[in-house]
């Protein structure tokens, strides 16, 4: 016969029931562990209905019901798979977070990552005729090595971020700073454009890692809010970056060589990688840890753009960059050839935009403490709008040098108010690929507007009025994102309304 108590004692301990979930949870792949927990959660309450029966037939004055209802309850709590993955989560960022120094020194060590990026773009600019100069080809041949540096970083997505969710961020940041050291002294010392060519495409596969591993990092330790402040300074050094790098570049090419600028970027790994493995801790959280299968990354890919608010934003950040790689690849030859503006003054036009995007970037870091995301987004959004409908208006009405300054300051300005708050409402929709995601909206990123680009090189720049019409049309195509994004989301929350 069967006791009240022993049934108690027996059966009412939820705490064996966590512990299981606990071991399922650090052991089974994601995609298991929401039929695991069903399996689970049916062979319990069986069991409590079948001695339910005993009980009641063995005391008929025993209301079992009384008792045993809250227990069902805190059971069926345990076993639900949303609360449990967003409960492992915040109790890995707080895990975390107690293992890392002082916030400050997160943030100088990721500010010093992502200058790595756009210093390898931008570093080495003014060296161009003097490296044509010593490998004795045209300059435009040596402008080719930048063009194959951006193969490098959309190609390595597809590997880096399925890898950063199965075996870690750490390491695979920790090799990229290794290779790229040692592409960096090697190139220093080249005298063959092959091998230039080759190496500078490995320089941009192993920053691919650096750009998934940094963004998924940052995620994995810190709430949204939290995210979007701490992302938000690292992004304010990386705007930063372009506009210091030509300078720095400069410097060092007249002052010694252009091989010493190779030097500064490897140099400048070293202290990177030194830094990341001194005081940075592998994040991931190891109940989304997974296996590498390129098959099951495409089919997160699939699901991912089968989510219309994942393809909306990640539509919107890629709009976002052409709006970007519009200005830079396209604004020295409009400033300089149609405005007569000269190699030294050019740098400084280019920093108004920099300081624009700066104040952006700090409106952003402060007014997350009082407003969503979302919020913040819908901001940068019609702040776009307007300047889109700017610059299509000045190309249209030939407003001519002040005109195009201005669009392109306007267009260029709410970038990071736009990107903070893009990404983190993404990966707050795919925490648990967080790797995988970010891979995915760095391909677009780098793909949609190098394709965009370069057919907007070959039309008739028009005293500059291409250049500021595609800035245009990708303001306004931005907002556009927005809305169909705005729209899907509010679908989704209706859904989930009707489940609830």
């Amino acid at each position: 016969m069967i006791s009240e108590n022993n049934y108690k004692e027996d059966f009412l301990d939820s705490h064996e029931i966590k512990a299981k979930m606990v071991e399922i949870l650090a052991q089974a792949d994601v995609e298991q562990i929401n039929q695991r927990r069903r399996q689970l959660m049916e062979a319990k309450l069986q069991e409590l209905k079948d001695d339910l029966a005993k009980l009641t037939a063995a005391n008929p004055s025993v209301s079992p019901f009384k008792e045993v209802d809250p227990e069902l309850e805190q059971v069926s709590h345990v076993l639900s798979p949303k609360n449990n993955l967003e409960e492992l989560d915040h109790k890995h960022k707080r895990y975390l977070q107690g293992l890392l120094p002082a916030q400050w020194v997160v943030i100088i060590i990721f500010a010093l990552t992502s200058m790595l990026l756009p210093f390898c773009i931008d570093m080495y600019l003014s060296a161009f005729p003097a490296m044509a100069r010593e490998y004795q080809v045209d300059v435009s041949r040596i402008e080719f090595s930048l063009s194959i540096y951006f193969v490098g970083i959309a190609l390595g997505q597809l590997l880096w971020g399925p890898l950063a969710d199965s075996i870690g961020r750490k390491g695979i940041t920790s090799i990229a700073f290794i290779f790229l050291f040692i592409s960096s002294i090697v190139i220093a010392h080249l005298d063959n454009l092959t091998m230039l060519y080759t190496l500078r495409f490995i320089q941009g596969f192993f920053c691919a890692a650096i750009l998934v591993s940094s963004t998924s990092i940052l995620r994995d330790i810190y709430e949204t809010v939290d995210f979007v402040r701490i992302n938000g300074i690292v992004t304010l050094i990386f705007f930063a970056a372009p506009f210091l790098a030509p300078l720095i570049g400069a410097y060092i090419a007249v002052a010694s060589s252009w091989h010493y600028i190779f030097y500064s970027i490897g140099i400048m790994s070293l202290i990177c990688f030194a830094l990341f493995v001194k005081f940075i801790p592998e994040t991931l959280n190891p109940a989304f840890k997974r296996k590498v299968n390129f098959k099951q990354t495409f089919k997160i890919f699939g699901q991912v753009l089968g989510d219309g608010r994942s393809f909306w934003l990640i539509m919107l950040m890629s709009c976002s960059s052409c709006v970007i790689f519009a200005y830079v690849s396209m604004a020295s030859g409009v400033f300089q050839n149609f405005y007569g503006i000269s190699e030294q003054v050019f740098p400084y036009i280019f920093v108004l935009s920099v300081i624009t995007q700066v104040l952006f970037n700090i409106f952003n870091t402060k007014m997350v403490k009082y407003m969503s995301p979302a919020k913040l987004l819908l901001v940068g959004m019609v702040w776009q709008l307007l300047s889109g409908v700017f610059c299509l208006g000045a190309s249209l009405l030939d407003t001519g040098f002040y005109g195009i300054l201005i669009g392109v300051i306007l267009a260029m300005s709410a970038s990071p108010l736009i990107f903070l708050n893009s990404i983190a409402l993404y990966l707050e929709i795919h925490y648990r690929q967080s790797g995988t995601a970010s891979s995915l909206v760095n391909i677009s990123r780098w793909i949609l507007p190098g394709v965009v680009t370069a057919v907007a090189q070959h039309i008739d720049p028009y005293r500059g009025y291409t250049m500021l019409m595609t800035m245009g049309i990708f303001s306004i195509l931005i907002f556009v994102c927005f809305l169909s994004y705005n729209f899907c989301n509010k679908r989704f929350e209706t859904k989930e309304a009707q489940v609830a």
